[in-house]
């Protein structure tokens, strides 16, 4: 009897164990890639390039560094620092005066390959995040100036500098965009600077955001220049100082602003303080830049941090609204091996 038992549980167990094995293992689901662990954990230090203080990019640069730091380990810092803006930015990097810059990926392409308005090629620069936010060229005259002269256009300004009538006009600092695509924008209609002044006139270099809306303000300046963008803080002070009228670029100049890297782009109507009509005008994106030679760990956290946070940065800063999540890896110069890699693992 005690055999028959034990033969059995003997041949229960071989059963058991052979239906067992006999199950179908269970399918694991593959997880996303995971955010890539800095090795030693050290504190990260970065220099995040941006514009002068108060500016739209010193505020983004704000808002992004506060973004990225909560993602590094603790005592890491990013620091912002006001560089001279788009074009100059793009050149501190090349010296290993930053880490990383906010600039336009149209300029940051011109800069790869020594296009103007670089006179060499910048090839340690990667793109990290690009579309942070569309920017556009905005002309605008004081409007008692305008009424007084029949301004409408800035073919109007022209045509009095061309009859030799003195016009002032206030933009941005050497080595911005702001001051850049103002002075294609004149040479694209036939003036230049020089011309300006032998006609009695003059072109203000702004040293702080403060000082092109006082010089507005106050009359030293009829016109002001400045790429912008949505809820741009520059353009709000003005337009709360005092009333402007925004001047549209014709046809013609719009197109062979191509070669200079903007494009047509339209600011609708509304945009700002006394905007009563869409105005037609040129247009790019901001976009943050690497060195090569980051760290792409570091990289992927940037990254990672900037495209999975935009309903933070936007409580920071409105002019993230239009920020394109969607095509933010894309890009006309390498992306950096770390973006590259975070962008694939999404």
């Amino acid at each position: 009897m005690r055999q028959t038992v034990l033969l059995l549980l003997i041949a229960l167990l071989i059963v058991t164990t052979f239906l067992g094995c006999a199950q179908p293992t269970e399918k694991k689901t593959p997880t996303p890639a995971q955010t890539p662990t800095l090795e030693k954990k050290e504190a990260v230090k970065l220099r995040l390039l941006t514009y002068s203080v108060g500016s739209s990019w010193y505020i983004m640069g704000s808002s992004i560094a506060q973004v990225i730091q909560d993602y590094l380990p603790p005592g890491s810092s990013v620091d912002v620092v006001p560089g001279p803006g788009a074009i100059g930015n793009l050149g501190l990097l090349a010296k290993n005066e930053g880490d990383l810059a906010i600039t336009f990926d149209t300029y940051a392409y011109f800069a790869y390959n020594g296009m103007p308005p670089y006179e060499e090629k910048i090839p340690n620069i990667r793109m990290v995040v690009n579309k942070l936010s569309p920017y556009f060229l905005l002309f605008a005259v004081k409007k008692e100036f305008a009424e007084k002269n029949n301004i409408k256009t800035l073919d109007d300004v022209i045509k009095m500098i061309k009859d030799g009538k003195s016009v002032v006009i206030v933009t941005g600092k050497k080595g911005s965009l702001d001051e850049y695509a103002t002075r294609v924008a004149l040479e694209l209609y036939g003036v230049t600077y020089d011309d300006i002044k032998k006609a009695g006139g003059d072109v203000l270099l702004g040293t702080s955001e403060d000082y092109r809306v006082e010089v507005l303000k106050t009359g030293k300046a009829q016109v002001f220049a400045d790429v912008g963008t949505y809820n741009h803080p520059l353009w709000l002070k003005l337009t709360a100082a005092t009333d402007v009228v925004y001047l549209p670029l014709n046809d013609e100049v719009i197109e062979k602003f191509k070669d200079y890297g903007l494009t047509p782009y339209t600011v609708e109507k509304g945009t700002f303080e006394g905007m009563n009509e869409d105005i037609k005008t040129v247009g790019l994106w901001a976009c943050i830049v690497a060195r090569s030679d980051i760290p792409d760990e570091i990289i992927f956290i940037v990254t990672k941090a900037i495209v999975e946070n935009k309903e933070r940065l936007i409580e920071a800063f409105a002019g993230f609204e239009r920020f394109d999540v969607k095509h933010a890896g894309e890009s006309l110069i390498p992306l950096h091996d770390g973006a590259k890699k975070y962008f694939e693992s999404k």
